[in-house]
């Protein structure tokens, strides 16, 4: 099934009425129970923990692949949990995900792999065909085959796709009576070597969250400037916004650094200006042969009188 908008569009209509009504009730009293649906569903922390890259999934063409296939020494991996027949959710957040690698410097599959995991085992390889095709055909940088084979998304008919989230930390929950999923938004970003790095969480991507993430995950190794240097320096994630800010203390360090290296520079600079100038002096002052004066010159002139 491909996400289409209409449903997502009618679903945050619905949630936003929901949240309103939540809104209402808190604060004409008591904060209610959380409901049953969204109980034990969230995000739990597992930052520098191994995935477990043993695990085999069926890829959008039906081929079995290793999950170890995606990771390399080099690049790190965007890992996005969700199910491709979500109402509402996942397509938004897959829409906002592509919005946010339209707007990066970073090429998928040059920089990182970017990997769509569904955790619904009833779906099938030809679900995540259809919407691979469905993101990839939105990508706005070059499709090269390397682009092409840096998105990919997979699906599970086993456990695999249920122990990868347990590794991350990504808790959902399968509701019977609606027959879908509860479960977080989130990207999680994964070392070249498949360790927990970061994660974005919520529905906006931007690419300045996404670009940071990969430098932090890959320290720096994927930088492409100077500036990105000084980002991966003196940017830290600050959880309790979710968002990178500026490391005071290590701009300030950076800034020392900088200075010194500045003031070196200059004083090197100016010793070999000095030195250089003082050359010029004693070579001007030396006699030049031929000049009256020099031992040559005399010689000469002796020379001559004797004739």
């Amino acid at each position: 099934m491909i996400f289409r908008r209409t449903t997502w569009q009618a679903g945050l209509a619905a949630l936003a009425a929901a949240f309103a009504a939540a809104s209402s009730v808190e604060a004409q009293g008591p904060r209610d129970p959380l409901p049953e649906g969204f109980k034990d569903v969230g995000l739990v922390s597992k930052l520098g923990e191994q995935v477990p890259l043993d695990l085999t999934f069926t890829n959008s063409e039906g081929k079995r692949v290793a999950l170890s296939s995606y990771f390399n020494s080099k690049r790190p991996v965007v890992l996005v949990p969700a199910y491709f027949r979500c109402p509402m959710t996942c397509p938004l957040m897959l829409e906002r995900l592509q919005q946010g690698l339209n707007g990066l410097s970073y090429i998928v599959g040059e920089d990182f792999t970017c990997l769509v995991v569904s955790f619904d085992p009833t779906e099938t390889a030809q679900a995540a065909a259809s919407n691979r095709q469905l993101y990839l055909g939105g990508y706005t940088k070059p499709l090269t085959p390397a682009a092409k084979a840096g998105w990919e998304f997979l699906v599970s008919p086993d456990s695999a796709a249920a122990t990868l989230c347990a590794a991350v930390g990504f808790q959902y929950k399968y509701i019977p009576e609606s027959g879908q999923y509860s479960h977080p938004a989130a990207l999680i970003v994964l070392t070249p070597e498949g360790k927990v790095a970061r994660y974005v969480s919520g529905l906006d991507y931007t690419p300045q969250d996404i670009r940071m993430a990969l430098l932090e995950a890959s320290e720096g190794k994927i930088a492409q400037s100077l500036g990105d240097f000084f980002v991966h320096l003196c940017y830290r994630f600050d959880p309790t916004t979710g968002k990178y800010t500026m490391h005071a203390f290590r701009f300030m360090q950076l800034g020392a650094i900088l200075t010194a290296t500045g003031v070196v520079t200059l004083i090197v600079g100016l010793r070999a200006s000095e030195r250089l100038k003082r050359h010029r002096r004693e070579v001007a002052a030396r006699p030049q042969p031929g000049a009256p004066g020099t031992p040559s010159s005399s010689l000469s002139s002796l020379i001559g009188q004797a004739r």
